[in-house]
């Protein structure tokens, strides 16, 4: 802007050169402004990535922890039907139905429930790793 004003000694128009002026300010204002928008883009972005990264790890984690689940119930459910069998060598009809009525009320209900918990982890996972 310096330079600016010294050519006011020379023969140019003073409303022109304090136009220019101006101008000049103008521009070196929104370059400032762009430069800091930039960071600031820069910035987020980097901050996305990292929250974008955090999540896939979070979701891998709760994928894992369901399809753990899922696979503790198997094992629950196939012990309880050997006991099952269990009672019917012993010929104990009332606790059969018992434990048949448990199986399929509390043991496959739970399972199936996990199951869907498990796919919706697996989704969530894949969606996140997509992104």
């Amino acid at each position: 802007l310096t330079h600016i004003k010294e050519l006011g000694g020379e023969s140019f128009d003073s409303k022109l050169l304090d136009a220019l002026e101006s101008n000049v300010q103008n521009v070196i204002n929104n370059l400032a402004e762009l430069g800091v928008t930039v960071e600031r883009k820069l910035w987020l972005a980097k901050e996305i990535d990292t929250r974008v990264e955090e999540m896939r790890l979070l979701s891998e984690e709760l994928e894992q922890l369901t399809r753990t689940q899922v696979q503790n119930t198997s094992t629950i459910a196939v012990a309880n039907v050997t006991h099952i069998y269990d009672l019917l060598e012993a010929n104990k009809k009332d606790q059969v139905y018992q434990a048949l009525d448990a199986l399929v009320e509390v043991d496959l209900d739970l399972t199936e429930r996990l199951h869907e918990l498990h796919l919706l982890a697996f989704k969530m996972l894949n969606q996140i790793e997509e992104a």
